[in-house]
């Protein structure tokens, strides 16, 4: 047991290099646990580094760790510190304060709640942005400046000519301009006070033209019908221009008749409303005569005798044997009561007296005469 301390205790670099190794394991796994490593690909990234600045809302959360291209862009692998939440549907853009600062990568928006980036997690191309080079804008300044000049639309001076033309126009002019301005400033305003009421309008017009969209058939068959109506108005103009004249021409008689019988028409207006109210007020009665009249005219056709020129009548009296039914029936019509009513006003009025008239045998041959003198029988 001595001798193996002794033995340990002759070698003390052992231990050194020892600890050192754990501690920087351990500085490095503790390190990577208060942090979250993400990956945003670019088109490019011009002008920013590994170890520049990542930000939200422009203050620093992480660090750029490594920039490298893969398959046509480029990746850029990148942290943020451990209590820092980024949306999971967050973008990246590479910032460019000014011509000559430094760059950082901003990402946008900020968390609000919902779901998280999770370690790892990657940001593709298509939510990533890059700012717009100086090169880029000077190249496109510079073909600009070709396209107008003398040897683009400048060539025969008509950019010249263009220029002096506007020059002259609004020579003098700087009070309307300045107007025009202002009135466009207003209706601005105006449009922005009615923002949700010009959203409708253009929901409603989509809905309109959608619903046109739908009914394409049919309005290429009006369309095309409208067309042959064109076309027929077309062929026959020298007929449709007349026609149009003669009722011109007829439009200012009837004018003319209108201005001088005037208090006239006026008064049969007055009296067609009189009859038509009297016709409005007797509906139910006209309407009676309208189902009646047809069944009584064929009734009237059928009775004329035409070899003898006379209208010949039956006359059937069912009841003729029962007169005190007969009276009774009558009487209880004119009253407008039913059956026991009228059963009760023929006991009260006229008791069996008729019944008993009737019954009587010579009574019964003196009606049976008279029922065929009314038939006109033989």
């Amino acid at each position: 047991m001595i001798d193996r301390s002794l033995h340990l205790a002759r070698r003390p670099w052992f231990f050194g290099p020892l600890a050192l190794i754990l501690v920087v394991v351990g500085t490095t796994g503790w390190n990577r646990a208060d942090r979250t490593d993400l990956v945003a690909y670019f088109a490019s990234t011009d002008g920013i580094y590994a170890g520049d600045e990542v930000r939200i809302l422009g203050v620093p959360v992480g660090k750029i760790d490594d920039i490298e291209t893969e398959d046509g862009q480029v990746r850029v692998e990148f942290h943020v510190n451990g209590d820092v939440k980024v949306p999971a549907d967050a973008k990246a853009v590479i910032v460019a304060p000014s011509l000559v600062s430094s760059r950082y990568l901003q990402l946008t928006p900020r968390y609000d709640g919902g779901a998280e980036m999770a370690e790892g997690a990657t940001i593709p191309l298509d939510r990533t942005a890059v700012p717009v080079e100086w090169d880029q804008i000077k190249g496109q300044v510079n073909d600009l400046a070709v396209a107008l000049g003398p040897h683009g639309a400048n060539e025969d001076g008509a950019l010249s000519d263009l220029v002096d033309a506007s020059a002259h126009a609004l020579r003098g002019q700087g009070g309307t301009i300045n107007q025009t301005i202002a009135d466009l400033a207003s209706a601005i305003e105006v449009l922005n006070a009615g923002g949700d009421d010009a959203f409708s309008t253009v929901r409603n017009l989509q809905v309109f033209v959608s619903a046109l969209a739908h009914s394409d058939v049919q309005i290429a068959e009006f369309i095309q019908r409208l067309d042959t109506v064109s076309q027929l108005l077309a062929d026959d103009k020298h007929l449709v221009r007349a026609a149009l004249r003669d009722l011109g021409t007829a439009v200012g008689d009837v004018e003319g008749f209108v201005r001088e019988h005037r208090g006239a028409l006026s008064e049969t207006m007055r009296g067609l409303t009189d009859i038509l109210g009297v016709v409005a007020r007797q509906q139910g009665d006209l309407a009676q005569i309208l189902h009646v009249a047809p069944n009584a005219m064929a009734n009237m056709a059928e009775a004329y005798h035409q070899r003898q020129n006379a209208i010949g009548v039956n006359a059937v009296g069912a009841n003729i044997h029962s007169p005190g039914q007969l009276l009774c029936g009558a009487l209880g019509g004119a009253a407008a009561t039913d059956e026991a009513g009228t059963e009760r006003l023929c006991n009260r009025l006229i008791g069996n007296l008729l019944n008993q008239v009737a019954n009587d045998p010579q009574s019964q041959q003196l009606l049976s005469a008279l029922l065929v003198l009314l038939a006109g029988a033989r």
